[in-house]
């Protein structure tokens, strides 16, 4: 296969990026966020995309820094080879809960739409999606780019809608200062970040896009910009159009009938199109699941091209006739399933294991970049700032462990990072026999 045909232009990038990002996230806290701090929903958005700037910017200098790198490469030269794997590890796993949420969800939400679905097993259906989305991981890049395109158009009607029917019906009233609900924007902060993250997938990708050097922080800086700019938006106008009447939904599946109710259409096109609503949010799960799911096989790939995979670093490196490393697709698919039976759809499990292995990789990430610019005698101040903003995510996350009172997301963290430093240390010992 020739390089050219394995590489990501910047465009295909971006796309992946928003495709991972852009998730459910957006769609479920709609009701919550307009409970919570009314008109004000959307600042939350802008605040806690203000607070994460210095972290995205932190990893826009590790893609400027390791051209093609990766988590692996982000830690490996600065600290060791040892910190490199656990970088990448901690990533590959954790960021697996994301993926098989999102399928979950994207099973949840079909049930709800079709009714017929509704007698099929969940775990039946999971795994059957699961299937389909590691199918289509196997294909050329190019090919999933075009399917991560059509997906990005799905996903976007929702909120394109949202967007331009709060252009038409915007109603001034709702920006009355009895709708600026202040001291709720705390309680936001927490909903907002989880529906943020996913803005380090092209440090995954970086290696098959075109020119990384450059065109790795553009997809950084530029998928996170849209994505700040297009939830804001939503949220402001959504709460615009229907004010205290948003906040007094049970959840997001009251919003859109609610919304719909607001055209002048008949009561077959409403239904029709509420149908279509949340086929689309649906959708948007699903597509995020399958960006994780093809950004994140080339972590484990990273780490069997070093050697550090005990036995299978070499079947690991095999490729398909397109260029994918098919054994990393199925490993993937393997860690989902387990997922699927341990946590059995406990959403706020999922997203605490996600969220918690992800802001780990920060951080250790975070740790290199300060050692590398500390050696080239370059200013630290951004860098500092990220590792700060990712000791307030930590912490974060383990005050809401302790709160709930939920130690599993903790026990299959430290599980699965126990089963990779074995798999490290029987690498090692590989190597020195050889």
């Amino acid at each position: 296969m020739s390089n050219n045909t394995a590489q990501l232009s910047l465009s295909a990038a971006i796309i992946i990026n928003l495709n991972i990002i852009i998730g459910s996230g957006i769609f479920i806290n709609t009701t919550q966020l307009a409970q919570h701090a009314g008109i004000l929903g959307g600042l939350s958005y802008a605040i806690v995309g203000t607070l994460l700037l210095p972290l995205i910017l932190c990893f826009a200098q590790l893609l400027s820094v390791y051209p093609g790198g990766s988590f692996y490469s982000f830690c490996s030269t600065s600290l060791n080879p040892f910190m490199g794997f656990i970088n990448a590890w901690c990533y590959f796993v954790t960021k697996l809960s994301s993926a098989t949420l999102v399928i979950h969800v994207f099973v949840l939400l079909m049930q709800k739409t079709f009714p017929a679905l509704a007698c099929c097993d969940t775990l039946m259906l999971d795994m059957i999606i699961l299937s389909m989305l590691a199918s289509l991981s196997l294909l050329n890049i190019r090919t999933g780019s075009s399917i991560q395109r059509y997906l990005m158009i799905l996903k976007l009607f929702p909120l394109f809608l949202v967007i331009i029917a709060g252009i038409i019906f915007f109603n001034a009233a709702n920006l009355e200062p009895i709708h600026q609900l202040w001291s709720g924007i705390p309680a936001t902060i927490p909903l907002v970040l989880h529906a943020m993250l996913g803005f380090e997938a092209a440090c995954s990708i970086s290696r098959n896009i075109e020119n990384p050097q450059i065109n790795g922080p553009r997809a950084v800086l530029i998928s996170y910009g849209i994505v700040v700019m297009l939830y804001v938006a939503y949220q402001t106008l959504f709460y615009a159009i229907l004010g205290t009447d948003l906040a007094a939904q049970t959840d997001y599946r009251g919003a859109f009938p609610l919304l719909i109710n607001a055209f002048n259409i008949s009561d077959t096109a409403r239904n029709i199109l509420g149908h279509v609503i949340h086929g689309a949010i649906a959708l948007s799960a699903l597509s995020a699941g399958l960006g994780m799911i093809y950004s994140n096989m080339w972590n484990l790939y990273s780490l069997a091209e070093q050697k550090h995979v005990a036995w299978f670093s070499n079947v690991i490196m095999l490729r398909n006739r397109f260029g994918i490393p098919f054994l990393c697709v199925l490993a993937q698919a393997f860690i989902s399933f387990i997922y699927m039976i341990i946590i059995a759809g406990e959403q706020t499990t999922f997203q605490q294991l996600s969220a918690f292995g992800s802001t780990c990789t920060y951080s250790l990430s975070i740790i290199g970049l300060i050692i590398v610019l500390m050696q080239r005698r370059k200013s630290v101040v951004v860098a500092v700032l990220g590792f700060i903003n990712c000791l307030i995510l930590l912490s974060a996350s383990l005050y809401a462990m302790w709160c709930m009172g939920n130690s599993k997301p903790l026990c299959i963290f430290s599980g699965a990072m126990v089963i990779g430093i074995v798999l490290y240390l029987i690498s090692k010992e590989c190597k020195r026999e050889h």
